[in-house]
């Protein structure tokens, strides 16, 4: 365990040298050479594109899925953050995390979500969230994730003929609250996303694994007469790939 290394990244707002102004959304660190970096770069966009509702507060989710050559990522997703444009709009997100090419636990992985977040709230800067780290480090902080109290049950919304479950969260931090959902003793390849747009391919990670995610319970889109049409969403329940 003590051999595991684990890769940082970093998504999120760069700004200009005042810290004032926002010049956009990118992977900010590692800012090349790696064969993951495009990868993750595209995952954060995606989850940046999802309908995050504006009543909502900014909320951290867990996420960790497997990249195409294997290699798992782990990472918190930090949706409803406000930009530095002129108007601040609340469509920003950061995803901060690390990649391992060693397979993880699920108690290791939650560890290492809990770890992310206490590494992020030590710094504004987020492009000194690269570098690399043992995993031996991370558990030896004594950070571990705390689980919520016993979920309220929840229903599918929709499922996948690749294995992958679509969820239906009611309010900012649910996803995280049913992380019990996830089984003590998984395969190696199960996966789980926060929340994530109706356009979201989740097939291209369900090729890799069983996979999780979730979506706003209510998602506003445009009507045939250009008005908002409210679409109300369920929830759904864990299986395994067959």
């Amino acid at each position: 365990m003590s051999d595991i290394l684990l890769h940082g990244f970093a998504y999120g707002e760069e700004l200009d040298a005042l810290g004032q102004r926002s010049l956009g959304y990118h992977l900010l660190t590692p800012a090349g050479g790696t064969a993951w970096g495009h990868e993750v770069e595209t995952l954060a966009r995606r989850l940046q594109a999802a309908p995050y509702p504006d009543s909502w507060p900014a909320v951290d989710l867990f996420c960790s899925v497997l990249l195409s050559k294997g290699q798992r990522v782990v990472a918190v997703a930090r949706y409803g953050l406000a930009d530095h444009a002129r108007d601040p709009r609340r469509g920003g997100l950061e995803l901060i995390g690390v990649v391992s090419k060693e397979k993880l636990s699920i108690i290791q992985t939650l560890t290492i979500y809990r770890w992310l977040q206490w590494r992020r709230a030590g710094t504004d800067d987020l492009h000194s969230l690269g570098g690399h780290i043992q995993l031996a480090e991370v558990l030896a902080t004594g950070l571990h994730h705390a689980a919520a109290a016993e979920p309220v049950p929840v229903v599918p919304i929709r499922l996948w003929q690749e294995g992958a479950l679509l969820f239906g969260a009611a309010f900012p931090g649910d996803p995280d609250h049913h992380l019990r959902l996830l089984d003590p003793n998984p395969s190696d390849s199960w996966q789980w996303l926060p929340l994530v747009g109706a356009d979201y391919p989740l097939q291209e990670h369900a090729r890799h694994g069983p996979l999780v995610a979730w979506t706003p319970h209510l998602v506003e889109t445009p009507g045939r007469e250009g008005g908002a049409r409210q679409l109300h969403l369920l929830a759904t329940v864990v299986v395994e790939r067959h």
